[in-house]
């Protein structure tokens, strides 16, 4: 079929045309990749990924050559925590672990471990300045999935007051545990994660 002479003749017209076309289209690709990229972007902050527990430095692995391990047979669990740190309450469903010093009449508890999660982040509001109700979710994007002791864990921080009440509270499904770190003080978060480096889970006994 023999198409009409003015589909098939080049004109001025039709040359500009081609020109602006051909000029146009690698910043029209440019700009159709830039918005990709930032909705793959998106989508990836909301991938969440388990991750290990953060692994100490070698720094951190000297520091630790004198800490103390902690067993308790009724939950399966054992790690290890600071040689300054007393065990404050040992049942088992209940660990609690702290500072006791002689001069201190009250003990500084830092680390409580329970068979019972009592927080469920879901339900938490999130903190603001003018919050009245606790505890409450420091972060609202600070809910993530980490490895402790190669078991599945949920982590994230809160606050049970307006001052010195951080706490980072790590929660795993099997075992059923919760555990809750004070972390207001310096350095007791990176302490925390050294400790969760140490968990070992073994089977509960049969007996």
């Amino acid at each position: 079929m023999k198409l009409p002479k003015n589909f098939t003749t080049v004109t001025p017209l039709s040359k500009t045309l081609a020109m602006v076309f051909f000029i146009l289209l690698p910043f029209l690709g440019f700009y159709v990749g830039m918005l990709y990229q930032k909705q793959a972007d998106i989508v990836t902050q909301f991938v969440i990924q388990p991750q290990n527990a953060p692994s100490p430095s070698l720094s951190a692995l000297s520091s630790m050559s004198d800490w103390k391990t902690y067993t308790n047979q009724k939950i399966g669990l054992r790690f290890k925590y600071p040689s300054s740190y007393k065990i404050l309450e040992d049942s088992p469903n209940n660990v609690v672990l702290g500072l006791k010093l002689p001069a201190d009449k009250q003990a500084t508890p830092y680390l409580t471990i329970s068979t019972t999660q009592k927080i469920n982040s879901s339900l938490l509001d999130i903190c603001t300045e003018n919050s009245q109700k606790f505890p409450c979710l420091s972060v609202p994007t600070n809910v993530s999935h980490i490895l402790v002791g190669k078991i599945d864990a949920v982590s994230f921080d809160i606050q049970k007051g307006r001052v010195d009440a951080d706490f980072r509270v790590v929660q795993t499904s099997n075992p059923k545990l919760e555990m809750e770190m004070d972390i207001s003080g310096g350095g007791l978060a990176g302490t925390f994660n050294q400790m969760l480096s140490t968990v070992e889970f073994f089977p509960f006994p049969t007996n």
